[in-house]
């Protein structure tokens, strides 16, 4: 067969990423917090399975959609309860500002598996893990 063993691969800045407007790398590539910075605007997804393909591109889009809502917009049968919709308003604040709009932190949000503990391990500046290997994560 032919084909790739990656199903979503995404663009990071890291430590070896350089442009010639800036006179260091951190200032195009690191994020305030230390956190490698993600491109939502350059995202290849293998379409080699169909199926997982249309989900992940209607998830990260529905991620998107509650993550600059506060999670008020309803999509599809999904209601928050308050305090979802609290974790979502946290998600906003800290996202994002952190990675510069909804497309990343959304992406930011299916990359650490809604789990804000892996963040570090997973884009942390200097050892980003999605910079050097693959990494698996949860859509749900």
């Amino acid at each position: 067969t032919v084909g790739v063993d990656w199903d979503v691969a995404i663009t990071a800045y890291d430590e070896h990423f350089v442009v010639p407007w800036a006179k260091d790398v951190t200032e195009v590539s690191r994020t305030r917090n230390g956190f490698v910075r993600v491109n939502g605007g350059v995202v290849l997804v293998s379409l080699q399975n169909m199926e997982l393909a249309k989900r992940f591109l209607q998830r990260w889009a529905d991620v998107a959609v509650w993550l600059d809502s506060k999670g008020e917009a309803q999509v599809g049968d999904i209601v928050w309860t308050a305090e979802d919709k609290q974790q979502w308003t946290v998600w906003h604040d800290d996202l994002n500002a952190e990675f510069r709009g909804p497309s990343q932190a959304s992406l930011v949000l299916l990359l650490s598996s809604f789990d804000m503990g892996r963040l570090r391990g997973v884009l942390g500046w200097g050892s980003c893990q999605v910079c050097r290997e693959t990494v698996l994560a949860q859509l749900d």
